[in-house]
């Protein structure tokens, strides 16, 4: 089952791209449990609880801070429940928010809840982060709270200014509204792949015993004379060929030559000489490999 948050200040849109994430579901015979959230605050709250999150389609333009909790208690919609035989759940029957408050909290009569009042006076929402919040500083967030990257980030937004700060937070790609349904599909696609190569392993006989490395650990390989070192969170050094461990990685990963291999997810810069990784380790580049590795990029992200 996927795990997907929608974070978008206005309901229409976050309902439409739901409709689609149910529907691209039902025709890949898939599970699928979508949350929404009406701000970037609401999301932070419920990720710094629970960050088994595997998508989240982030609106960037949101302007209005919500509390720090999703509308319900438990953080979920209604929408959250699976499908029934005809293919539609409660949600798609009611349409509606349920008319709570989106901390949850008890409502006044004027519609605000206590913690809302709360938070307005301190200036911030429950979950102590600043009000107004847009999509790109929710992301650059969870990147700060991660350390490998797993949940895949793809902005919704009717502009085409930030598409430069989605590299900046390894955005899976950019959504421009109104969204189609074919379009969302293609990123869905692309998005579950990751999340299933998230989980492989690379296996290495090592003269303590086997060794088991995740791939999304892996920063790059390295040749040195008849050894291969593979560089993650630790070092591991083995007797093979780059060939042999090249077919047991995924498309994330570009070969530059004869003695490196670079995980595209860690590459910070490129220049015509070599690939600067975000850890400041530098791979050299040769040079008939300086067209090809941009455009594994621009095909990867």
């Amino acid at each position: 089952m996927y795990r997907i948050a929608v974070c978008d200040d206005e309901q229409a849109d976050a309902s439409y791209v739901e409709h689609f994430i149910k529907k691209w579901a039902q025709e890949h015979a898939v599970m699928v449990q979508v949350e929404l959230f009406p701000s970037a605050e609401a999301f932070l709250f419920r990720y710094e609880e629970d960050r088994t999150f595997d998508m989240l389609f982030l609106d960037i333009e949101m302007h209005a801070a919500g509390a720090g909790a999703p509308e319900h208690a438990d953080g979920m919609r209604e929408s959250d429940e699976l499908f029934d035989r005809n293919g539609t759940s409660q949600s798609d029957e009611t349409g509606d928010w349920n008319g709570m408050s989106q901390s949850g909290a008890p409502e006044h009569a004027d519609g605000t809840s206590q913690s809302d009042e709360s938070a307005a006076r301190n200036g911030t929402s429950q979950s102590g982060t600043p009000d107004h919040m847009n999509g790109i500083e929710l992301a650059l967030r969870i990147r700060e709270r991660e350390h490998d990257r797993t949940v895949q980030i793809v902005f919704v937004t009717g502009y085409m200014d930030y598409i430069e700060k989605g590299y900046d937070v390894e955005a899976l790609h950019y959504l421009l509204k109104p969204v189609t349904q074919e379009r969302l599909f293609g990123v869905l696609d692309r998005a579950a792949q990751r999340v299933r190569d998230r989980g492989r392993e690379l296996c290495l006989q090592m003269p303590e015993g086997t060794a088991r490395i995740p791939v999304s650990e892996i920063r790059y390989l390295e040749v040195q004379r008849n050894y291969v070192t593979i560089h993650g969170d630790e070092d591991y050094t083995v007797k093979r060929t780059l060939g042999e461990l090249e077919r047991e990685l995924d498309g994330r990963f570009f070969r530059t030559g004869r003695s490196y291999i670079v995980n595209l997810q860690f590459v910070k810069k490129i220049t015509r000489s070599q690939i600067v990784l975000k850890d400041g380790a530098q791979i050299p580049l040769p040079r008939r490999a300086y067209e090809d590795i941009n455009r594994a990029m621009i095909r990867y992200f």
